[in-house]
């Protein structure tokens, strides 16, 4: 009778927990003393969309993102051997397919001799709010490049000091193998590709044909579009132009265009050698460098014209035979030719 009573209570209490645990929001989980998992609630099945049976014992771990798979296991290293709470942010693939960051918690847990039995667990959804940290850093770490970039440019005087001061900082930020410019004149058909900076490949210098750099890919740019392929291989607009990119090493590009009264005048590109995806933070970075560094490049091309100007009337002022003299707003004289 006792025993069929403290079966009867055991029963009871599992029912109860089960229960507890299945109405609770978040994934809950039990392992044994070998770190196996052995329980799992209903949100935890929901997560992976699997049957129970099918995420027990060490199943988790080939949901684990490979980038967090050193940090979790430093964490568990850290606590377990001394049966301590411990926790830790990772991210894990969802039964949709996606990545979610989780706020992991775990505690030990003893029977009433003190003996230890394993683990319990429990994980919180927190990719809304790394998301949006991850988003606020990336913009913080973008004005950053660009405002340092702006103080750098304003003391450039020459238009090309410019633009190879703007290739470089770019090429290192974004990590790619090629920055340049592209000046585009429609009437010609001609794209002229100004000095580079590369990282280990060949320098595009030159110039080329609207279709020897993708026509297609100009018409998009005419427009306003920004352009970014993660493979030149595959993407139907640059066909055409294999052989030159396979010439230049190129295997992915993105290309920021400027416009200006209302057609394209050049554009800013970043090549790779390898297939790479572009993230939205990298292209953003791109079109707000050719926007901005582009009225940088102009102001210093109008400053040289100025000077080579003012050096072409000196030299002809100075062989002129009769008194030359230029006066300033105040009467005073700024030149006296020799």
């Amino acid at each position: 009778t006792e025993q069929r009573a403290a079966q009867a209570a055991l029963a009871e209490s599992n029912a109860r927990f089960q229960l507890m645990a299945d109405t609770a929001p978040s994934p809950v989980w039990m392992t044994n003393a070998e770190a196996e998992v052995e329980f799992v609630n209903a949100a935890l099945i929901e997560y992976y969309g699997r049957p129970a049976d099918q995420i027990l014992g060490h199943v988790w771990k080939q949901g684990l993102h490979p980038d967090d798979q050193a940090g979790v296991e430093a964490a568990m290293a850290a606590a377990r051997p001394d049966r301590r709470p411990y926790g830790f942010d990772a991210r894990f693939r969802h039964a949709d397919g996606r990545w979610r960051w989780m706020r992991i918690s775990v505690n030990p847990r003893f029977d009433s001799d003190g003996v230890f039995l394993g683990y319990v667990g429990m994980a919180f959804d927190i990719s809304e709010t790394r998301e949006a940290l991850d988003a606020l850093e990336r913009e913080e770490r973008r004005q950053s490049f660009l405002l340092a970039l702006s103080d750098r440019l304003r003391d450039l005087t020459s238009p090309e000091d410019v633009i190879l001061e703007v290739e470089r900082a770019l090429g290192v930020e974004l990590g790619a193998d090629r920055i340049g410019y592209g000046e585009v004149d429609q009437e010609r058909g001609l794209v002229s590709l100004t000095r580079d900076w590369t990282a280990g490949v060949v320098s595009a210098e030159g110039e080329f044909s609207l279709e020897d750099l993708g026509a297609d890919l100009i018409a998009d740019l005419a427009e306003g579009r920004l352009i970014h392929i993660a493979d030149v291989e595959q993407d139907p607009r640059t066909r055409d132009a294999l052989d030159v990119f396979r010439r230049l090493k190129t295997r992915a590009l993105m290309r920021a265009p400027v416009i200006l009264s209302g057609g394209l005048v050049a554009f800013l590109y970043a090549h790779d050698s390898a297939v790479r995806e572009w993230t939205a933070a990298e292209t953003a970075l791109l079109q707000d460098v050719s926007v901005r560094t582009w009225t940088e490049i102009e102001r210093t091309r109008a400053e040289a014209e100025v000077r080579e100007s003012e050096q072409r009337f000196r030299a002809i002022a100075d062989t002129a035979p009769v008194l030359i003299w230029v006066t300033q707003q105040d009467r005073t004289r700024a030149f006296v030719n020799q």
